[in-house]
């Protein structure tokens, strides 16, 4: 043979090797013989890259499981072994053979040498031409195990990677069941398909999860093939295990992404989809199904479907993008399948080439709801160009848009004019009845002057009680005829809104015609000039301004007047603005009341350190709401008292070394690092705990709602920004938040802002007197009477419908309007009972009190003058003041109650029940009456403990000599309950809903004895 055969003999007999060479060098045989005398060293040698092509084995040199181990190696390196046996032990040979040998040889003399060396020739070559070695090479390097069977399902063969999976010797798994190499819960599958394969017909398990022996788990496909003899019957199956645990990952980790871009999809509410240019089919995202109200499995559409829920104009936008080669963004309006009022969807995408140059390509992108960002965003314009009190434009917005309208008429010479309206008397109301009167006054008669101008004519307020008009195209006589008709417009509206009736706010009107020669600035010193003259000849009349500045055409003013009251004005203004300055140095240095820096220095202060440090900051705004409730006439020094005991209080709690500031007389600024958010809550805490308690002032007990609002510095944050963030979160705080505290996100812009939009429209609803009361009767028990009737508030906005009390009132507390629109209610109820005085003389009237009211200086005085002013006793006006309130400080409500009392008004605990009070304390408050919380009457039908609480607080009752009234009868079953248990009065629903004024009337008269 020219390659030669290497040769590895096993042998402990030097002299047998020796042969063997010898042999082969007579033989003409290339033979390269090894010799080894024991099986571990065969095994070694077969465990190397250039192991042996040939094997003699002398059988006496190891034992029959040394010989196994050594034929199986052999098997695994395609080696052939020879086996050499003593003489007469021909059966050994056998054995051998059966185990896996070539064939096998006596052991004699030279003669049987050289046969050897033949036998070894015949046993290589017919090695290397088997088919079989190259496929069990093959079988032994496939990633797949490859088990096979016979019909007893018994294993036959299994190549090396079965052994790597099962961890088991493939010697020991020949003759074994293969139920045994499955787990007992696979058993049953694995069996069926190999049964289905070995009937002819290939079977598949496409996924299912293994536990190894090793402890790992492997995801697995098994794939059952019918095995054949030469005859063509099947003689067994093949069972092929294929690993599919990269692919599974794989497929996991696509669905992971896939959920994580769906849920940011749905966080963001933000669709993707896909246009094929071609074909003009869409594929949408779950989140843009949705958008589209499409069930979230539909997810194909075609643009016809798309276009029959587009707004008719709009349809064009979406079909231009097709056309489009670039990245494009445009918005559109949709309306859903309910025909509803569309909303409007921002499309944001680019052009993608298509799979071949004749394709026209994808138009890919995202989709998302702008309606109430667009909403929001042109709520924003209006307040950057509008007062928020009025609506009326703002100084730089009106001077834009008389710059703008000059400009526009440039050359034509078209006469306009220029109103400049000042109200006279309303600092009186401003001083005396507070910024919420005046506030009141001035959005009445904002609107009012709105209502009756030209379509073309626009409004301003350019200053605290000034407004100015502008009258495009209008003549002098025309200017004349608008101030004249505004005078009388302003006094109606002013003496609607106002509550002193002896000193009414009236307006002074200037005229200023002109025409595009003139500058803007000079037509507004013209219209202020004439304004002055006007208000110099004593008020409520109009003056033109002519060539003799301040001269007035009608009425005729005298000039010396007008030149001593403006220098009166003015002298006026010099302080007034001596004082501005005073508190812009405040701001800007240390504030004398409290020792703390004042806004400006502050925020001087945050921003350098926010520059020196890359950490995260935080920003607390303190805001401490009830300030503004202090009575007028000791406002400033009240305030300084106040506002230092409050800073006393925070440097107090100041334990961690912050920076604290006055941003301004109700919002205290702290500035420290962020931490955690543990930590950040734990501050906040801290600040709301140490100013819970009530605080002096000039000798009496102040409380104030403390709200905390926190904000984090992100890069590029100043002090400014970072603290306005901190103030949005404490406005969401005061009103929206029961723990008082509430961390900033950028949501909470856009609700600040729909806020601010709401106070505005509540403020211009009190001033408009858009409220009204029904009015829900309670039944005295013992005679059948209804002799009370409880006052309930409603608003009635303009553009019809009703608005409910729990939608208005948690905002008017929080914004101190509760206070105006509790003085509104008081007067309704007033009004009610001075009506009713005749038809209904014995019928009760109770009012619903707050807890601000409660804790307001004089409240309990002003409400007494209110009702005795109006000549009214103290019989028909009583009052209801919930557990909570009453409760939320209990010293200063036990004060103003105590003084009702004093007066003779009755006083009810309503909600009684809610778990702020106990019966033992019952006798220290001065009232005389208790409404039972309708949640423990709604239980007294099924639970006997309800009914001994209520009988309990029924005794206690009598005791201290109050009315006990039950509140949410909304069955005669409960009825009865609460008149065996022996409550005084009764009302709910199943007695009677609330009701307007004349429908109560009615109804009272049909129950009231004859």
């Amino acid at each position: 043979m020219h390659a030669g055969i290497d040769t590895l003999v096993l042998t402990a007999d030097d002299r047998l090797a020796a042969m063997v060479a010898a042999a082969a060098s007579a033989d003409g045989t290339s033979l390269l013989v090894r010799r080894t005398d024991t099986p571990a060293g065969v095994l070694a040698v077969l465990g190397h890259g250039d192991g042996p092509d040939l094997v003699l084995a002398d059988i006496t040199a190891c034992s029959p499981t040394e010989l196994r181990q050594l034929l199986h190696s052999s098997a695994q390196r395609d080696t052939a072994v020879v086996a050499l046996v003593p003489p007469t032990e021909e059966q050994r040979g056998l054995d051998a053979i059966q185990l896996g040998a070539e064939d096998y040889l006596e052991m004699d003399d030279a003669t049987v040498a050289r046969a050897l060396c033949k036998v070894a020739r015949a046993s290589v070559a017919r090695h290397r031409s088997n088919p079989a070695r190259y496929l069990r090479t093959i079988l032994d390097n496939s990633p797949d195990v490859v088990v096979t069977v016979d019909q007893d399902l018994l294993v036959r063969q299994a190549n090396a990677t079965a052994e790597r999976f099962f961890q088991i010797e493939s010697d020991d798994m020949l003759g074994r069941s293969i139920d045994e190499l499955a787990p007992p819960e696979e058993q049953h599958a694995q069996r069926t398909a190999l049964t289905r394969a070995l009937s002819g017909i290939p079977a598949t398990i496409a996924e299912t999860e293994r536990r190894l022996p090793d402890g790992t788990t492997a995801h697995i496909s098994l794939t059952c093939l019918p095995v054949t003899g030469d005859d063509g019957a099947v003689i067994g199956a093949c069972a092929i295990v294929h690993d599919i645990s990269e692919t599974v990952a794989a497929r996991q980790r696509l669905e992971r992404t896939l959920k994580r871009q769906e849920v940011a999809e749905e966080a963001a509410h933000v669709g993707a989809f896909e246009v094929n240019l071609e074909t003009m089919q869409i594929v949408i995202s779950r989140e843009l199904a949705r958008l589209h109200y499409r069930h979230p499995d539909h997810l194909v559409l075609s643009i016809d479907e798309l276009l029959r829920s587009v707004h008719r104009e709009d349809r064009g936008l979406l079909l231009a993008l097709q056309e489009s080669r670039g990245a494009s963004t445009i918005d559109y309006r949709y309306r859903g399948p309910d025909g509803t009022d569309p909303r409007l969807l921002e499309i944001s995408g680019r052009w993608l080439p298509g799979d071949t140059p004749d394709h026209a390509g994808y138009f890919v992108g995202i989709e998302r709801d702008v309606t109430e960002q667009r909403a929001q965003e042109e709520q924003m314009r209006f307040l950057a160009n509008h007062d928020p009190l009025t609506g009326a434009l703002n100084r730089r917005a009106f001077e834009g848009l008389l710059a703008q309208q000059v400009s526009k008429r440039r050359g034509t010479q078209q006469a306009s004019a220029l109103l400049m309206i000042d109200l006279d008397g309303f600092k009186h109301h401003n001083d005396t009845y507070g910024h919420a009167i005046g506030d009141a006054i001035l959005a009445g008669i904002a609107t009012a002057v709105s209502a009756r101008l030209p379509p073309q004519a626009a409004l301003g307020r350019i200053g605290g009680d000034e407004f100015v008009v502008f009258l495009p195209e209008a003549s002098s006589e025309h200017a004349a005829e608008v101030a004249g008709l505004l005078l009388a417009v302003v006094a109606d509206a002013a003496r609607e809104a106002s509550p002193d009736p002896i000193h009414p706010v009236t307006a002074s009107i200037g005229i200023a015609g002109f025409t595009d020669a003139v500058e803007p600035a000079s037509v507004l010193r013209r219209a202020d000039e004439a304004m002055y003259a006007a208000k110099s000849n004593g008020g409520m009349q109009w003056a033109h301004w002519n060539e003799q500045p301040g001269e007035a055409r009608n009425p005729p003013v005298d000039l010396k007047e007008v030149a001593v009251n403006r220098l009166k004005r003015l002298a006026s203004l010099a302080i007034s603005r001596t004082s501005a300055r005073r508190e812009l140095l405040r701001d800007l240095t240390l504030d004398a009341a409290t020792g703390l820096p004042g806004r400006h220095r502050f925020l001087g202060l945050v921003e350098q350190r926010l520059t020196d440090s890359e950490d995260v900051q935080a920003a607390y705004v303190v805001h401490l709401g009830g300030i503004d409730l202090l009575d007028d006439s000791m406002e400033r020094t009240a305030r300084d008292e106040l506002l230092a005991a409050v800073a006393a209080r925070l440097e107090q709690c100041n334990d961690v070394g912050a920076l604290i500031g006055l941003l301004d007389d109700t919002e205290f600024g702290i500035f420290l690092p962020a931490r955690t958010v543990e930590f950040r809550e734990s501050v906040a805490q801290r600040l709301l705990t140490c100013l819970d308690e009530p605080f002096a002032v000039e000798g009496s007990e102040f409380a104030l709602v403390a709200a905390v609002g926190v904000a984090t510095s992100a890069p590029g944050d100043d002090a400014y920004t970072l603290f306005q963030n901190a103030s949005i979160a404490a406005a969401v705080a005061r009103t929206d938040t029961p723990d008082g505290f509430r961390h900033y996100d950028r949501a909470l812009r856009a609700r600040a802002t729909a806020r601010l939009a709401r106070h505005a429209a509540l403020r211009r609803a009190i001033a408009n007197r858009e409220f009204g009361l029904v009015f829900q009767p309670a039944l005295e028990l013992s005679t059948g009477i209804f002799n009370r009737a409880e006052s309930l508030v409603r608003w009635y906005p303009p553009d019809g419908g009703v608005v409910g009390p729990d939608q208005f009132i948690p905002l008017a507390e929080a914004t101190g309007l509760i206070v105006p629109l509790g003085d509104l209610i008081l007067d309704l109820a007033i009004e009610q009972a001075l009506a009713w005085a005749t038809a209904l003389p014995h019928v009760r009237i109770p009012v619903n009190l707050s807890a601000v009211q409660l804790g307001m200086p004089g409240f309990a005085e002003r409400v007494i003058a209110r009702i005795t002013g109006a000549g009214l006793s103290n019989w028909p006006i009583t009052f209801e003041v919930t557990e909570s309130a009453l409760m939320e400080n209990l010293e200063l409500s036990r004060a103003a109650l105590q003084q009702l009392r004093d007066a003779e008004f009755r006083v009810v605990i309503d909600d009684f029940g809610t778990g702020h009070s106990s019966l033992a304390r019952l006798d220290q408050l001065p009232v005389g009456g208790i409404k039972v919380d309708k949640m423990l009457i709604k239980r007294l039908a099924g639970d006997h403990t309800a009914r001994a609480v209520l009988r309990a607080i029924v005794d206690v009752g009598k005791a201290y000599s109050m009315l006990v009234t039950a509140e949410g009868i909304e069955d005669a079953e409960t009825l009865q309950i609460v008149r065996d248990i022996g409550v005084d009065y009764a009302q709910g629903y199943y007695l009677s809903r609330p009701k307007p004024a004349e429908e109560l009337v009615e109804f009272l008269t049909r129950h009231w004895p004859h």
